[in-house]
């Protein structure tokens, strides 16, 4: 009986809606017209979202500026917005108890490298439950008087920036520099741009490189790479802090290490003194940048001068040097291209400084306001420049420090494996942020 009512009741619903559509056909809805535009709608309405959104990016900057040049001045306010960015970072974790220790096979932990006054360990130390940060400790032979950590760019390996693989470079150069005048230092290796674990082999591996691939998991449970590493960071400092309780510690980073350095300095009080070298501009172009740099809500708050000036008034060096040059994510012949596509930006001197400016202005024109920002103009876009370790020696009170040191002397204590001290590191965090 139910189907043969709706055989019977289907033509008449029908025949209603064609009398309907023919009778209001020409009566357009209440506050509607036409739509009379022509060519690919498609594009018009990306068009039309990328202009809206340009525009809020830009009003965000203004309103961050009315915000802040408040917040700046007030220490109880500058502490909740360092709050907040751990939050929006990540780093939120609680980390395990300060440690260092040092690596190597059985019989063979000694350094791998000697030279003027200090002696070189490979070494771990950890931060959360499964996690270790790697790298290279430059350990003076006599008492320490400061300590320094140092941040490749990602796709740098410590052992270069620590001079123990290649020809000296100049960071290495001022690296040895500062360990002969007594600086503890730690060289930290970064995860990396590479695609070797960014994936399943038995499900599917991907073209990501391995910072996005661990992006794509952590910030669905309110974590970032950036925010790893931050913890890594802050972890060394740890050690560094119940090693040599009221020492001056100091942090200095290239690329995607300058980045995680500034993050950092803003956050951890301890660091009284940041390099920032080949990253540090304007950041409403941070939707072109690699989708690994992508921070939840980040720019309605923090340009990278608002993340300064949570820094003053401690010490910010800014080496405007070359950033790394980065066209988009590895083309891994057999693996699908589902990487996001991003640049990493070049920004011109000019911006630097107008970036710079506007992180002068928001701390209080006091005797300290024009000490604690320093950007150096140097001219020729290499990183680790003698001058600016020259500013860091001094901000971190070494008046002890050469112009030149002996090369280094390697021992017969093998080199660590860098390949699988990376697949440790990601393969770390990936079970880290599953475990979340």
């Amino acid at each position: 009986m139910y189907d043969n009512f709706i055989k019977i009741l289907q033509p008449l619903v029908w025949i209603c809606m064609i009398v309907s559509n023919e009778l209001w056909a020409e009566v357009p809805l209440q506050n509607t017209a036409p739509l009379e535009m022509s060519g690919d709608l498609a594009e018009q309405m990306v068009a039309g979202l990328h202009h809206d959104l340009d525009r809020r990016t830009a009003a965000a900057r203004s309103e961050r500026r009315e915000r802040w040049t408040r917040i700046a001045s007030d220490e109880g306010e500058k502490e909740a917005m360092r709050r907040s960015l751990a939050t929006i970072l990540g780093a939120v974790d609680p980390r395990l108890p300060a440690a260092m220790e040092t690596l190597g096979k059985p019989g063979a932990t000694g350094p791998v490298a000697e030279g003027e006054g200090f002696v070189v360990y490979p070494v771990r130390w950890p931060v959360v439950a499964g996690v270790w940060g790697e790298g290279f400790l430059f350990e003076p032979q006599e008492e320490a008087k400061t300590s320094l950590v140092v941040l490749p760019d990602a796709d740098e390996l410590p052992e270069d920036i620590a001079g123990l693989a290649t020809a000296t470079s100049l960071r290495a150069a001022g690296i040895h520099r500062l360990a002969a005048a007594g600086c503890r230092i730690l060289v930290v290796s970064s995860i990396n741009r590479a695609n070797t674990w960014s994936g399943h082999p038995e499900v599917r591996m991907t073209n990501q490189p391995h910072r996005e691939f661990l992006y794509r998991g952590a910030y669905e449970m309110g974590r970032h790479p950036i925010g790893y590493e931050v913890q890594t960071i802050s972890s060394a400092i740890d050690w560094i802090e119940w090693k040599s309780p009221d020492q001056n510690v100091g942090v200095m980073g290239y690329g995607e290490g300058g980045l995680v350095a500034l993050h950092t300095a803003a956050i951890d009080t301890r660091i009284d003194a940041t390099v920032v070298s080949g990253y540090f501009g304007p950041r409403e172009g941070l939707w072109e940048e690699p989708i690994y740099r992508n921070v939840w809500s980040l720019l309605k708050d923090y340009g990278d001068a608002e993340v300064a000036s949570l820094i003053a008034p401690r010490t910010l060096v800014i080496e405007p040097a070359t950033p790394p040059t980065v066209t988009g994510p590895p083309m891994t012949e057999g693996r699908p291209h589902s990487a996001a596509p991003g640049v990493v930006p070049h920004p011109s001197l000019e911006q630097v400084q107008e970036e710079a400016a506007r992180a002068r202005d928001y701390y209080p024109a006091d005797e300290n306001a024009a000490t604690w920002l320093q950007l150096l103009e140097l001219g020729n876009g290499i990183p680790g420049q003698p001058a600016t370790f020259d500013a860091l020696a001094q901000r971190l009170g070494i008046s002890n420090l050469g112009t030149t040191v002996g090369a280094l002397s390697k021992t017969d204590v093998p080199m660590p494996d860098p390949e699988a001290r990376m697949e440790r590191q990601v393969k770390g965090w990936l079970a880290h942020t599953k475990h979340i």
